[in-house]
């Protein structure tokens, strides 16, 4: 078995060219069904193709490609459709993206000079029914990182599931007294608002299980005063006072948060200004000099990297 870098187990079908090789296509756990419309219905087309269903030679024989997905495709090589591009462009489809696997991203990351930051993302084959067991996947992402001689320093491993983060630490405490929890914070608030407090008793219980790094989502760590200034939440206040490191995730994503403020109002203010281009370094200040994390996960780096070379400088006020 062999862990493969991918943004999921399951989006070969959007994110590479399977669906253009047709021995591959039929492999898939959803081989392509098209869609239909009649004047009485319509149904998308389905595929489902992932990673376990194809040998490492396969996987690696792919291209890829920047995610898309045409469900009204009734043909195969219809559900992949030529990107719209503007004048200066790249065509990904002119070019053959290489498939890596985990140990080969290690390779790579580290003839740049970067710190490594994997996340353990939940498998959707049946764990149970698996020769390669879940505390197999655990130890694995680990031993990649032993066997390429890189120190646990520069390791943090992520996961949304305490229970990876509590194997980490009892298996390998060297490395996982670095690992991130990350707080699907937004899970917990649909569930209610008392699940969604974070008081300081909520993230000492974290500590006392040796957990020393949270990264909940952008929203999560900011509040709002009535004239529209940036500010840490309670959520980040409390986090910071019990002893946490914090690190935040998405920048610059196309994501609409429901952020859990008092009013939806406010809720509505603090989203507008998260999402207004002409506030990202607004919010990049109030992270890092006024919450004080220490990283930050972006889809679209080119704002953080700018604003960590050029503009940072404002310590922690609080």
């Amino acid at each position: 078995h062999h862990l493969v870098c991918r943004q999921s187990q399951c989006d070969l079908a959007e994110t590479t060219n399977v669906l253009r090789i047709p021995e591959y296509r039929e492999k898939c756990s959803v081989p392509f069904i098209p869609a239909t419309g009649s004047a009485d219905e319509d149904s998308d087309s389905e595929v489902k193709c992932c990673t376990s269903d194809f040998t490492l030679e396969e996987f690696k024989s792919l291209c890829g490609r920047p995610y898309a997905a045409n469900r009204a495709a009734s043909k195969p090589h219809e559900f992949l459709p030529n990107p719209q591009l503007e004048d200066g462009m790249h065509d990904p489809f002119d070019t053959c993206g290489e498939l890596v696997t985990h140990a080969e991203s290690i390779v790579l990351f580290q003839s740049l000079g970067a710190q490594f930051s994997p996340e353990l993302i939940e498998q959707e084959f049946d764990k149970e029914d698996s020769e390669f067991t879940h505390d197999d996947l655990r130890s694995r992402i680990v031993q990649d990182y032993i066997d390429a001689g890189i120190g646990p320093e520069d390791v943090f491993l992520q996961s949304f599931y305490m229970e990876d983060i509590e194997f980490w630490i009892e298996k390998f405490p060297e490395y996982g007294r670095h690992a991130v929890f990350v707080d699907d914070w937004m899970a917990r608030y649909k569930e209610g608002w008392e699940a969604y407090e974070s008081t300081p008793e909520v993230f000492q219980a974290l500590i006392d299980k040796g957990v020393t790094t949270i990264a909940p989502g952008i929203p999560a760590l900011l509040d709002l005063t009535d004239d529209d200034v940036l500010v840490p939440s309670d959520y980040a206040k409390n986090a910071r006072d019990a002893g946490l490191t914090l690190a935040t995730w998405t920048h610059a994503a196309s994501i609409q948060y429901d952020v859990p403020k008092d009013t939806e109002e406010h809720e509505e203010r603090l989203n507008k200004i998260i999402k207004d281009p002409a506030r990202a370094f607004d919010v990049l200040n109030a992270l890092f000099g006024d919450v004080g994390i220490q990283r930050i996960q972006s889809d679209l780096p080119a704002d953080v990297v700018f604003y960590d070379n050029c503009a940072y400088s404002k310590p922690s006020t609080w």
